[in-house]
């Protein structure tokens, strides 16, 4: 019977011990009325005393998510609400979960390439490949990056690509630097000044529109070389003269030439004589078409056509000279015209 009651005073001892651990080192109810989830012998009763919720070393009345640890106290948008707990970072009003930039504010929410990443933060807001950085165009696709007149903008975002000095959309034409508002209207089937004519007359400031202010190309004499000159035809009726001497070193004929080495519109040319004797004889044509007209008063006619030659004698003797006059104009009269005209004695 002793021995039964020393066994039960034993085992009673031990259950208390065991109830005195657990109150004291392990979860369990710490008589707040929940469950304890402290292990370090604190309750939740002795934690929310102690002023630091999440624990993270900052009290909760000068913690930024006191209910979420973030000892760095990160704040991007200023707003007094840590990173870690706020649901808009960069403060653009936009939440974060629908934010296709999180820590650059953009409101707009601009995505030029639509790739989910908005133009503020995308290190290629166009979406050609080229680094903004390195982009002349950043928010306009452009992945060869020409730059005509190398400015550093390029031609796509430029609004004076050719570099002439006029903007789109004033310039016509803003891939070709010759041609803008006051430029020099040309013969070339371009509306170079933009005023929405093409090639109109312009005014004829030539100095060789009669035979008496005939440009002098020079003389030549027998097989001495060419003589050559270029110009341009206006519409509506432009003639050109030109003139030149032709010195016969032996013989009793001489034979004239000239040629237009370039007549795209069918320009023709009329080459008159008039001896230096005064003496003017019959005459042929080895090549070309004999006409009586339409050259100087003094000269009995000439020879018309793309490439012609005369064939005349002056005086019958040797040593005997010419004076030629070259017409040159176009049958068509409607559009401008360059030519190139050379002159020689065969």
């Amino acid at each position: 019977m002793l021995i039964r009651n020393r066994l039960l005073t034993v085992l009673m001892a031990g259950l208390w011990s065991l109830s005195l651990s657990c109150a004291s080192g392990s979860p369990g109810d710490d008589g707040d009325g929940g469950v304890n989830t402290h292990t370090d012998g604190q309750s939740n009763k002795d934690v929310a005393k102690s002023g630091d919720s999440d624990r993270d070393g900052i009290p909760d009345t000068d913690d930024n998510c006191p209910n979420m640890p973030n000892n760095d106290q990160a704040d991007m948008d200023k707003d007094g609400k840590g990173d870690a707990c706020d649901n808009d970072l960069d403060g653009d009003g936009v939440p974060n979960s629908q934010d296709n930039c999180r820590d650059v504010p953009n409101e707009d929410q601009a995505d030029s390439d639509d790739d989910g990443v908005g133009d503020a933060c995308s290190h290629d807001r166009d979406g050609d490949s080229v680094p903004d950085g390195e982009d002349n165009c950043p928010d306009k696709a452009n992945q060869n990056q020409t730059d005509m007149d190398n400015d550093g903008i390029g031609d796509v975002c430029d609004d004076d690509a050719d570099g002439d000095g006029v903007s789109i959309p004033n310039d016509c034409d803003d891939r070709n630097p010759d041609r803008y508002p006051g430029a020099t209207e040309l013969c070339n089937g371009l509306d170079d000044d933009c005023n929405q004519v093409i090639d109109p007359p312009p005014v004829d400031n030539e100095p060789n529109d009669d035979v008496d202010s005939a440009i002098d190309m020079g003389r030549v004499e027998d097989s001495g070389g060419h003589l050559n000159t270029s110009g341009n035809l206006s519409p509506q009726g432009d003639v050109d003269w030109y003139t030149f001497h032709d010195e016969d070193t032996f013989g009793a004929y001489i034979y004239p030439e000239a040629e237009l080495t370039n007549s795209p519109n069918g320009e023709t040319l009329c080459m008159y004589f008039d001896c230096d004797s005064g003496s003017n004889s019959d005459f042929s044509c080895k090549s070309g078409t004999k006409v009586t007209d339409g050259g100087p008063p003094y000269a009995p006619g000439g020879c018309c056509g793309t490439h012609v030659k005369l064939d005349q004698t002056c005086t019958g003797g040797t040593d005997d000279s010419v004076q030629l006059y070259i017409k040159v104009f176009s049958p068509n009269n409607d559009s401008c015209a360059d030519y190139d005209l050379k002159a020689w004695d065969e």
